[in-house]
């Protein structure tokens, strides 16, 4: 019964520290580049990477673009100003991806670089920012959302104009 009950605790215990691996440290998107806050974590366990997965596919589909590699990464709280959508932002365009934000949800966007395409879902919370990166098979048609203010504003001084 001894030997059960040691074999039980050796399981678990080695069980927990495999778990613990699967989220680690990480200071730099492996898929951007990006430098990450501190306390960022890259989560790598199996219904993390599925879930994000899913729900970046859901957004793709509508494109008709498939994903293949997903990367799950849990960054710290954004508390007074600590790393936001604008940080985010400006962070990949230091880098050389263009940001198209996807109009209907602005928790999505397209980024692409080169010959790299990539989708992105970026959440903030009060508890934690959750930001998602799926690499793209090909890149959509569409435009960015800076790209429609500009052109919204040429468009009405070229009717003031008139």
């Amino acid at each position: 019964m001894k030997k059960i009950y040691f074999l039980l605790c050796v399981c678990f215990c080695v069980t927990k520290l495999v778990a613990q691996k699967k989220l680690v440290p990480v200071m730099q998107s492996p898929l951007t580049g990006i430098s990450l806050p501190a306390g960022t974590k890259q989560d790598s366990r199996m219904l993390s990477v599925s879930g994000a997965k899913m729900l970046l596919e859901m957004e793709s589909k509508k494109a008709n673009i498939s994903l293949s590699t997903t990367e799950v990464l849990a960054l710290p709280a954004a508390v007074g100003g600590g790393f936001n959508g604008d940080s985010l932002a400006k962070n990949l365009s230091d880098l050389g991806w263009t940001v198209s934000v996807i109009q209907e949800d602005n928790k999505y966007s397209w980024l692409q670089k080169d010959n790299r395409n990539l989708i992105m879902y970026f959440s903030l919370g009060t508890k934690g920012t959750e930001l998602y990166l799926a690499e793209a098979a090909s890149s959509p048609v569409q435009n960015s959302q800076s790209n429609n203010t500009v052109n919204t504003q040429t468009e009405n001084n070229q009717a003031q104009q008139q």
